[in-house]
């Protein structure tokens, strides 16, 4: 990995723009680097003293400027420059106003934390004198990270209790006596350790990462401008007056100690049975945690389950010419084949190839157009069901064939010419559905990467108690909530995240652990029905919808349809799982104070989720949802909230889906196929009831999503549907779509039924285990999904029916 990847991946991302600017100081060394050669001097000498580089910044001193311009100094070496140029001293000025920006910031923070930890140690100190001696003390008895016995002798335990008789400035109350104060107050220093511990890891990480980039920038510049400045600078960094000298890290590691023992001592106090080692494995895993969750969006994870899943279905080299012997079957001869032709994946390209050119040359329609049309959907639908291609690829696919094969039409009926084809179906491409889809990726990523889902979720958890049955409840709630906001997709991935400390508590096979997990994927899909923004098909449905039924009308019918068939899965499950018998010890809510970025995000996202709630009394100012959907993405990134690499994070596959699905509308209803398909089955369902054709179109719905992505059902079934209630006697458009939309996240029988079934299933514990098998998914998900048809053709239909949907 280079060095800035690098630092943008191991910075603090509150701290980013204080690091070292290693980019700008490259770009300062190349362009000295291209003077020096324009110039045409050669430097035959080297420098060999560091700190002149440091004299260079103001020539404050008149026989170190003299030395510098003449290119002379006191050991005989020389620099050969002009009185015009002299990259000595243009890089020394710029790299010292790195140095002085980075003592500037640390000495801010480093206050700042400094006087939380003297709080901290003061605090401690009430407790025990000699708190900060006290693993010391343990490993005098033998008790240390080596040996992990844990403390048997009564004295030692007495040490640890004596410090329960010390006096503190807690009053006891009539609801809490003595000993639940001091118990509290253990608690609460216990949490304090951790939040400091971290946060003087951070001031350390800062230091030492900074101090790489120093080194690493003046190896370049000696390399570029052929100089041996590098030579001296460990002793400049070690001795210098700035914050890589070697008593600022001291400073800094004597700090982490006495937080460590303060921490163990105190874990010690709350829990006897516990070592030395097992305690600080516990206080750095919090750091692990921190790193690795706090400073990443969801969008991140989401991304690597992604690629798994596409490298775990798809031949990922297609282009492996290597020849290999094949039996031609019933003979005993053999025939040389490359590797990649043999396989599933070209099995189906072939297949499908096979189909759509039959499609192309039998006239299925009178109409011709029609006739290619119906190729092009049924090339379509076959490519996304099998995956033979990635699910993205096969969405640019359809453009290119939409045009090729000349399946629009203009005003009077005729096939559009290419030129103007084009133009027609790359400008649906792009449109309401999804900026709004962009939008709501914008939202999560801050509501995630500023960790304020997490703790708020944390929050309810704490309240919960520890009874599974109600612990498995408010987490599949919590994942319904979440995915109103940030989405169905990355809601399982966070959902994971809060429950890490329950699963690692218990068994892998557990049937807690495994309710837990399918709790969460359950509960998922069933909440990518419960806003317009919680799943792409929501948004792909809406936008069909006419009149546009809004945000209101929307929740109306998806709270109660979405929350009535979370609960029912919930008794289900805990029907299904014997999960009474678990003890679980009781969550911990997060209580860091609320920062200022996060009070911003939150006001951003509520004005935002207002603005589309009342997004049709304001269509004058704003006109539609995508246009609402621009003001978060401009705000985070235009604060520096989102930086770039949380926009190239964003799941850009599900993007390009959503815009071939709108391509392939586009098509289709433009060529007239479907309202030919609409009509053909009008005379069919012509007499019946529209609940009967729900339930029709629903089945059809739910079988074909739980086999395909549910994006991609919704894509292909919604244009058909609106076409069909159009058609009726009283159109009933509006509901069919909306109903069609609901049940497209209904279908969650198979592990690859949506992305939230495709991510429990990739859940595995520290050893590679995972905690669901596909039988588990089948016995479960095929009755949750027939419990979740049932109340949106009941309780759905009634409330979109009352409505006059």
């Amino acid at each position: 990995m280079k060095f800035h990847q690098s630092l943008k991946f191991n910075s603090v991302p509150d701290w980013q723009d204080h690091y070292i600017d290693y980019d700008s100081l490259k770009k300062v060394i190349y362009n000295l680097q291209k003077k020096q050669l324009d110039l045409g001097i050669e430097f035959k000498e080297h420098h060999d003293m560091f700190t002149d580089l440091i004299v260079s910044k103001s020539h404050s001193s008149a026989s170190n400027s003299s030395d510098l311009e003449t290119g002379e100094k006191s050991d005989d070496v020389h620099i050969h420059t002009t009185d015009e140029f002299n990259p000595l001293s243009e890089f020394g000025k710029e790299i010292l106003k790195e140095v002085e920006k980075l003592n500037q910031f640390y000495s801010v923070k480093s206050e700042e934390i400094t006087a939380e930890f003297n709080d901290l140690v003061k605090d401690l100190q009430s407790l025990d004198q000699n708190i900060f001696n006290f693993i010391k003390h343990q490993k005098e008895n033998k008790i240390s990270r080596v040996n992990t016995n844990v403390i048997t002798e009564e004295e030692d335990i007495d040490n640890i209790d004596s410090s329960d008789d010390d006096e503190d400035n807690y009053q006891s109350s009539i609801l809490l006596n003595h000993k639940d104060m001091k118990l509290q107050k253990s608690i609460n220093l216990k949490q304090r350790c951790k939040i400091i511990f971290i946060k003087l890891n951070e001031l350390k990480s800062f230091i030492e990462l900074n101090k790489i980039g120093f080194i690493k920038i003046t190896k370049k510049f000696d390399k570029n401008l052929n100089y041996r400045i590098k030579e001296n600078v460990d002793d400049y960094l070690t001795t210098s007056d700035t914050i890589f000298n070697c008593f600022t890290l001291e400073a800094i590691n004597e700090k982490i100690g006495k937080v460590v023992n303060g921490f163990v001592f105190i874990s010690f106090k709350l829990d006897h049975s516990k070592n030395v080692d097992s305690v600080i494995f516990e206080l750095n895993s919090y750091l692990r945690d921190h790193i690795i969750w706090e400073r990443n969006t969801v969008w991140k994870d989401l991304l690597s389950l992604q690629n798994k899943k596409q490298d775990f279905s798809l031949n990922s080299n297609l282009l492996n010419l290597r020849v290999k012997n094949y039996k031609i079957p019933f003979t005993s001869k053999h025939v040389k084949l490359p590797q990649s032709l043999v396989s599933w994946q070209i099995f189906k390209l072939i297949l499908i190839i096979v189909v759509f050119v039959i499609l192309l040359t039998v006239r299925t329609f009178a109409d011709k157009v029609q006739a290619r049309a119906l190729a092009v959907l049924v090339a379509a639908a076959m490519l996304w069901a099998s995956e033979a291609l990635p699910l993205y690829t096969t969405a640019m696919l359809i453009p290119l064939l939409i045009v090729t094969c000349k399946i629009l039409k203009d005003e009077d009926g005729n096939a559009m010419d290419a030129a103007d084809a084009s133009s027609t179906i790359l400008a649906s491409m792009w449109n309401s559905v999804i900026t709004i889809l962009v939008g709501g990726f914008t939202l999560a990523a801050g509501l995630s990467k500023y960790n304020i889902a997490k703790v708020i979720s944390s929050w309810i958890l704490a309240g919960v108690g520890v009874k599974p049955r109600y612990i498995l409840l408010t987490i599949m709630l919590i994942a319904l909530f979440l995915a109103m906001w940030i989405s169905n997709v990355a809601t399982p991935i966070l959902c994971y995240s809060l429950i890490q400390q329950v699963l690692k508590t218990i068994p892998t096979d557990s049937p807690f652990a495994q309710a837990l997990v399918l709790g969460i994927a359950l509960a998922s899909n069933m909440a990518g029905m419960s806003s317009p923004i919680a799943s792409p098909q929501n948004v792909i449905g809406i936008q069909q919808m006419s009149p546009n039924p809004g945000w209101g009308n929307w929740f109306a019918v998806a709270l109660p349809v979405s929350i009535i068939g979370t609960v029912l899965i919930w008794l289900f499950l805990i029907l299904t799982f014997k999960i009474n018998t678990t003890k679980i010890k009781p969550f911990q809510p997060i209580k860091d104070p609320w920062t200022t970025k996060q009070i911003f995000i939150m006001i951003v996202t509520v004005a935002t989720i207002l603005l589309w709630c009342v997004e049709s009394n304001i269509e004058s100012t704003f006109g539609s949802g995508g246009i609402i959907a621009i003001v978060p993405v401009i705000l985070f990134f235009g604060t520096g909230l989102l930086k770039t690499e949380d926009l190239n994070n964003f799941p850009w596959s599900i993007v390009l889906l959503a815009m071939g699905g709108q391509a392939l509308g586009k098509g289709i209803s433009s060529s007239g196929l479907l309202s030919t398909i609409a009509l053909s089955l009008q005379k069919k369902i012509f007499d019946y009831n529209v609940w009967v054709i729900l339930i029709i179109f629903g089945i059809v719905t739910l079988v074909f999503a739980t086999f395909v992505s549910h994006t991609v059902a919704a894509l292909i079934i919604i244009p058909l549907v609106k076409e069909v209630g159009e058609n009726l006697p009283e159109n009933h458009a509006n509901l069919l779509v909306m109903a069609t939309s609901l049940l497209a996240s209904a279908a969650m029988g198979l592990p690859t039924s949506g992305f939230p079934n495709v991510t429990a299933i990739s859940m595995t514990d520290e050893l590679g285990r995972r905690y669901l098998t596909v039988n588990t998914f089948i016995n479960r998900g095929v009755p949750a999904s027939i419990i979740a048809f049932i109340v949106v053709i009941t309780i759905g239909y009634g409330i979109m029916n009352a409505l006059n949907f």
